[in-house]
């Protein structure tokens, strides 16, 4: 991969406002969630389907997705995704039934696990050797902004458009444009090139598969993404139902909690750029993760100390994005096969945003009470710390440490 002699930071903030949108179909759904749940008759656990349903696609093709990626080029499979994000979107604003909602938003997830798995790569031809991991902290934002800021503003978007319905015109519109500034911003050969895959796809596939790096850092990755998505969607329904908030101040309250992730991402950034430990940070991460998620739901806390935790939460999971972006790279198992190997990060992420939501409804649902939610969150976080360590033994292996 060649490297860039200086970093195009208006082309990386055009690949991150791409991400931004794609994440932004995750934020659009907590805020429209009671609407969409009354119109079309659905009870919690279906809701819980609906909202992580944008990414099966991506748990069961997102090590597929890198080979695409790999092999004809990641950015026209960038471009392609952006266009099926927007396509996806204007669809759903046509859904009539929690099925046909879930359908749009599959074709939605194919687009958004396409931009995410590729887009790594494209920050990584954006940017010098020296700038490489803070455009990696840079990237990382995708998910707070674009969640953060769409379920702040989907209330008031909801009520401007109409309905729902007008919120996703809205998302498939803004998608549009876009697609036509990142189409732009990535003319020209230094990012049309293809990787050195083998003429055997399913070949590369295996390697991955078969090495240990690439499972670690996708794991490392997974459960954070299951606590982060798990926990923050189901607090505006949580705020509502047992804090008294109404819609939109739990939607302004909840999309301050999500942004937080960003400076976390930033910070994770930075300390790879000092050299910090990457299995030290994944670990800090999680540690404290872990005693948010155990207190997050609980019922004999007061509001203050509630929103202090869902505060903490993402912005000390925000420590581990970056780190792993930044591992992908030392793990992959060639550097040709980096988007297979992110391909497989994606697909672990998406198969723990698939299962956690539903999991975490059927286990209220099934108790009765909102904290039986942290024994998934909490869970999680012990795997991910259990990563971490495995990363450190993979890193001094390969004399890294």
């Amino acid at each position: 991969m060649p490297d860039q002699t200086s970093t195009r930071w208006g082309t990386v903030f055009l690949i991150l406002l791409a991400g931004v949108v794609g994440a932004a179909q995750l934020g659009k759904l907590p805020g429209a969630l009671p609407e969409i749940q009354a119109q079309l008759e659905i009870d919690l656990v279906t809701a819980g389907w609906v909202i992580s349903s944008i990414v099966a696609i991506g748990a069961v093709g997102g090590v597929a997705a890198g080979t695409v990626g790999d092999r004809y080029g990641h950015r026209l499979t960038f471009l392609i995704g952006i266009a099926l994000i927007a396509a996806g979107g204007l669809a759903g604003s046509f859904a009539v039934s929690s099925f046909t909602l879930i359908l749009s938003r599959c074709v939605e997830g194919i687009g958004y696990i396409a931009v995410i798995t590729v887009a790594p790569m494209l920050i990584a031809r954006a940017t010098s050797e020296s700038d490489r991991d803070m455009g990696f902290g840079v990237w990382s934002f995708y998910m707070p902004v674009g969640m953060a800021s769409m379920v702040a503003l989907s209330p008031f978007l909801i009520r401007f458009s109409g309905g729902w319905q007008g919120l996703w015109i809205i998302n498939g519109i803004v998608t549009g444009i876009a697609l036509v500034a990142v189409a732009i911003a990535l003319r020209g050969d230094h990012f049309a090139h293809r990787g050195r895959a083998s003429k055997h796809p399913l070949a590369d596939i295996r390697r991955t598969l078969c090495s240990a790096g690439p499972w670690a850092i996708s794991l490392g990755f997974g459960a954070y993404s299951l606590v982060y998505l798990s926990s923050m969607a189901f607090l505006p329904t949580f705020l509502t139902e047992r804090e008294g908030f109404s819609i939109e101040t739990a939607a302004i309250l909840i999309g301050i909690a999500i942004f937080m992730n960003a400076p976390g991402c930033l910070v994770g950034g930075w300390l790879m750029k000092r050299n910090f430990s990457p299995w030290a940070g994944i670990a800090l991460g999680y540690l404290c993760m872990s005693v948010c998620a155990a207190g997050l739901f609980q019922a004999d806390i007061g509001f203050e100390l509630r929103y202090s935790l869902a505060l903490a939460l993402p912005f000390f999971g925000g420590l581990i994005p970056p780190i792993v972006l930044n591992r992908a790279q030392v793990h992959a198992t060639s550097p040709a096969l980096l988007g297979t190997t992110m391909g497989l990060v994606i697909q672990v992420i998406s198969f723990g945003q698939l299962i956690g939501p539903p999991i975490m409804a059927a286990l209220i649902a099934a108790s009765g009470n909102w904290q039986s939610g942290a024994w998934l969150t909490v869970s999680a976080c012990a795997i991910g710390l259990t990563t971490a360590l495995w990363l450190r033994n993979l890193d001094r292996r390969s004399g890294l440490v």
